[in-house]
């Protein structure tokens, strides 16, 4: 079977609607189909982390470059048409030049909607869409919002899809990497203190809020509790961080690393945006923490915070140092009340089941994949 995605990263973006999306492209190759990529020449773009991962990933030039773009903007239709024509183009040529339709075309972007959809049609025999806004129209069969949410989101994608597309919502689809699972299992907290926090804010921290996080650390200066701050190949301005860290020995900055379930094996608490390491440091029973930095993250990370499995300190754009003091003193005071919630977030992935196989079986479902 062949399988094309449609998925953007670059600085603005960031990466996390590529890390899931490879997620479900490794569950797929591990079942013996063919799977690609088709993704926009953006600046700061993770292409070649996609290529790395052994895909085959096919460029589109960007007509109109997102100067003010904003993450829940939908692209006008002229800029929706033009990237349709050129996905139509490649796949035609590349993937279905013997006359047959693409098995199934997973479309992870805000910006595109039906009317892009509805130009891809005739191209392949099945749309996946993955979404956690309900903000536009969607012309597909089968729908993913994997965030937590409330059950009324249903209704409003309802209002979005025709009456034959499958809607999916919640946690047992959330794609997170098999290691995460495996690597849960090894996984014992039962400290009574905070000794070890990980702060990584995405692959590419356009909000800058990281290099806050570090002035405080610096200025709290507390050698009991060791913080590893995790840069993506995209931060802009690492190289000063390390200047900004100097001798400060409490404080290490890691780079790309190789296995992020590894490192929350180890560690006692994050403090990260409201992406996809939410949700897998969720699966292994860190405490998390959470300062939004797009508008997408911010309702999920409020209903966690409400129901008490994580603690939201709201947008990166309105932080302040003092919200900041209340958190130091909380974790020093009050550390029970966060090993509670990160242990009841846990709770919400007990099914064994690899959350990737339950999309794969909705996938299954419309009996495509052979």
């Amino acid at each position: 079977m062949i399988i094309v995605i449609r998925v953007d990263s670059s600085l603005k973006v960031g990466a996390g609607h590529v890390y899931r999306c490879l997620c479900i492209a490794d569950m797929l190759k591990d079942n013996g189909h063919k799977v690609f990529f088709l993704h926009q020449d953006s600046i700061g773009n993770h292409a070649s982390y996609i290529k790395g991962k052994g895909y085959e990933v096919k460029l589109l030039k960007n007509s109109q470059p997102d100067t003010d773009y904003k993450i829940e903007t939908i692209y006008s239709v002229s800029k929706q048409v033009n990237d349709a024509e050129q996905c139509l183009k490649i796949i035609k040529e590349k993937y279905t030049n013997n006359g047959k339709l693409v098995d199934w075309l997973i479309v992870d972007h805000y910006g595109l909607d039906k009317c892009w959809h509805s130009r891809l049609r005739n191209s392949t025999k099945r749309i996946m869409v993955l979404d956690d806004l309900a903000n536009r129209d969607c012309d597909c069969d089968l729908l993913i919002d994997s965030n937590y949410c409330k059950e009324s989101r249903y209704y409003e994608y309802k209002k979005n899809v025709s009456t034959d597309c499958k809607i999916c919502l919640g946690l047992k689809y959330q794609p997170i990497g098999k290691e995460f699972y495996r690597n849960k299992l090894n996984v014992v907290r039962d400290k009574d203190s905070c000794r070890r926090v990980l702060v990584y804010m995405g692959g590419g921290d356009a909000s800058g809020i990281t290099e806050l996080l570090l002035s405080f650390i610096i200025r709290v200066n507390n050698h009991d509790i060791h913080t590893l701050v995790l840069v993506g190949e995209k931060y802009s301005n690492k190289n000063s961080f390390y200047k900004t860290v100097g001798e400060h020995v409490h404080i290490e900055i890691l780079e790309e690393v190789e296995s992020m379930s590894e490192i929350l094996q180890d560690i006692d608490l994050i403090v990260c945006a409201g992406g996809g390491v939410l949700y897998e440091a969720g699966l292994m029973g860190v405490p998390v923490v959470t300062i939004t930095t797009a508008m997408n993250q911010k309702e999920q990370a409020e209903l966690l915070d409400i129901d008490n499995y994580i603690k939201n300190l709201g947008s990166s754009t309105t932080l302040e140092f003092n919200q900041l003091e209340k958190l130091y003193n909380s974790l020093s005071n009050n550390w029970l009340e966060f090993k509670d919630r990160g242990e009841k977030f846990s709770f919400l992935f007990t099914d064994s089941e690899y959350s990737c196989s339950k999309i794969y079986n909705e996938m299954s479902n419309f009996n495509n994949i052979n």
